[in-house]
């Protein structure tokens, strides 16, 4: 018992001390590496996702079995990089997500102002234009999703014919192929 006590003083030395802490800190740092690496690589599925579609987006992987993870306050779904486009088309297949994220006038509330060029001004007006008829539109019943596409011309002091604004609208129904009288 003695012969014990008498080696584990000579193990105390500061030289086997050092060893000894060096070996732990090797044997941390390769195993915090293993665990790491052995997580998969999450991917961006989706972002910027409207509540309704993020959680018909979540029903659908559950239902699916596909590991997945919500971040950006349910806006943003992750799954693993291997399996993006085959769930992306899968899901594409069901429909979902329902509705494209439509920029509207909110638009203007995430750039700052200052130091934007009067073209960059126009063309987010017309994109917030687009946007605020193409979301008005989608609220119909009958009407899955539109796609809105504003023609402005520019006025000019010179000229003697000004042209008209028009536009393009293209319309996906809902299965249902009727439209009332009221919404048409």
């Amino acid at each position: 018992m003695e012969n014990f006590f008498d080696s584990l003083k000579n193990f105390a030395s500061p030289r086997y001390i050092f060893l000894g802490i060096v070996g732990v800190s090797l044997l941390v740092i390769f195993s915090f590496l293993s665990f790491r690496l052995a997580e998969p690589v999450m991917s961006i599925l989706y972002s910027n996702l409207n509540t309704e579609d993020s959680s018909a987006v979540v029903t659908e992987l559950g239902a699916l079995g596909v590991k997945f993870e919500v971040s950006g306050g349910g806006s943003e779904i992750k799954v693993e990089s291997k399996d993006v486009l085959r769930v992306r088309m899968t899901l594409a297949e069901k429909g979902l997500p329902n509705k494209a994220n439509i920029v509207g006038y909110e638009i203007f509330d995430k750039e700052s102002l200052l130091g934007t060029s009067n073209f960059v001004m126009n063309v987010n007006l017309i994109r917030a234009l687009e946007g605020e008829l193409a979301r008005t539109i989608s609220s119909l019943s009958s009407i899955k999703s539109a796609r809105v596409h504003l023609v402005m011309p520019r006025k000019d002091i010179f000229k003697r014919q000004n042209f008209e604004a028009s536009a393009s609208v293209v319309l996906t129904l809902n299965n249902r192929l009727d439209v009332a009288k009221d919404e048409a």
